[in-house]
C-alpha cells in the first residue's frame, strides 16, 4: 500500500512540474542577418583587432539582454530600446586591466581579462549598449 501511495504522489509531483513551463511564447521578430552574417559584420567592426574570442551570439530584445559571461549591468539607454538587435558577447585583452593585474601580482598573466559585449542592429549597424560595474 506504501508502495502505490508513494508512487501516485511522485507522479502526481511530475505531472505539475511539467504543466508549470506551460505558457504563450512572446511574439520574436524574424531576423534580416544569420548568426555568419553577424559575426562578419562583428569582425568588420573590430577592424584590426584580433586578440578575441565570441563567447555567444544572441538575437534578443535590447532593454531585456543581459550576458551570462559580463560582470556587469547593460542597458541600450536611449537607442531604441525596444527593438530586437544581435549581441556578441566576447572576450578580449584590456591592456589597462592587464597592466593593473600585472602590477598587483607578476604571475597574473590572461591572454583574456575582459568580456564586453557588441549590439549589431538589424539594419547591421552598431546600436548603443553601454556597460555600468
Amino acid at each position: 500500500m506504501k508502495i502505490i501511495i508513494l508512487t501516485s504522489l511522485f507522479a502526481t509531483q511530475l505531472a505539475l512540474h511539467c504543466l508549470a513551463g506551460l505558457g504563450p511564447l512572446p511574439e520574436i521578430p524574424a531576423h534580416k542577418f544569420d548568426v555568419t552574417q553577424v559575426v562578419s559584420i562583428f569582425q568588420q567592426k573590430m577592424q584590426k583587432t584580433t586578440n578575441y574570442m565570441v563567447l555567444s551570439v544572441d538575437w534578443y530584445k535590447a532593454s531585456e539582454f543581459q550576458p551570462r559571461n559580463a560582470n556587469a549591468s547593460y542597458s541600450p539607454a536611449n537607442d531604441h530600446p525596444d527593438e530586437y538587435s544581435w549581441f556578441v558577447t566576447y572576450a578580449c585583452q584590456d591592456e589597462f586591466l592587464a597592466k593593473m593585474l600585472q602590477g598587483n601580482d607578476h604571475r597574473q598573466n590572461r591572454r583574456f581579462n575582459s568580456v564586453n559585449v557588441m549590439r549589431i542592429k538589424d539594419d547591421g549597424q552598431m546600436g548603443v549598449f553601454i556597460g555600468v560595474q
